[in-house]
């Protein structure tokens, strides 16, 4: 093989590695629990049901908060008040979503990810309780490590508001159906 096209090669493949990178702020548990719903809180449940792209960090806010990352096949969950919230999904690009979760009820999400230009682009689809169950043997279940979270691990709200506006103008069938999520 030519020397410059080693070069670039080992390049993209650095820049690949390092799209993937940063800090990962989840511990795998041994336990495989399925979310309960609690009568004063939403549970939000995101799984990636897919190898794809498994090295490829995907960072999950609520109203700018990290609340968790996925990796590989893997879930985790997480209690919320009720009410109007921004969830967002990032890595190469931003997917905020305005949801109003209900006290009592379990709300699923399918962490999609999808090839990107420096490193994975994801989005959310929706998942019901059976696909959960169906997929939850072969994903690791993930918790937040409270202590790994870096101080600036957060979205900026205005930001991510525009981002959602501009691509609203074009992708308005998919903002309703992942903003309209309903809980089981």
């Amino acid at each position: 093989m030519h020397k410059g096209i080693r070069v670039a090669v080992a390049s993209f493949a650095l820049l690949a590695i390092v799209g993937c990178g940063g800090m990962w702020t989840m511990k795998s548990k041994e336990e495989k629990p399925s979310p309960m719903a609690s009568p004063d809180k939403a549970t939000l449940v995101i799984m990636r049901t897919t190898s794809y792209g498994f090295a490829a960090k995907v960072e999950n806010y609520l109203d700018g908060k990290l609340i968790g990352q996925t990796k590989g096949k893997c879930y985790f969950f997480t209690k919320i008040d009720p009410g109007q919230h921004l969830l967002i999904c990032k890595n190469e690009n931003m997917r905020p979503h305005q949801i109003n979760f209900e006290a009592g009820k379990v709300y699923y999400l399918q962490q999609a990810i999808y090839m990107g230009a420096w490193s994975a682009r994801t989005e959310y689809d929706t998942l019901n309780p059976a696909k959960f169950e169906e997929q939850k043997p072969e994903c690791d279940f993930l918790v937040l490590s409270p202590s790994e979270i870096p101080s600036d691990a957060g979205i900026d709200i205005k930001e991510a508001m525009r981002e959602r506006a501009d691509q609203m103008k074009d992708e308005a069938e998919y903002y309703a159906k992942i903003d309209n999520v309903k809980g089981y």
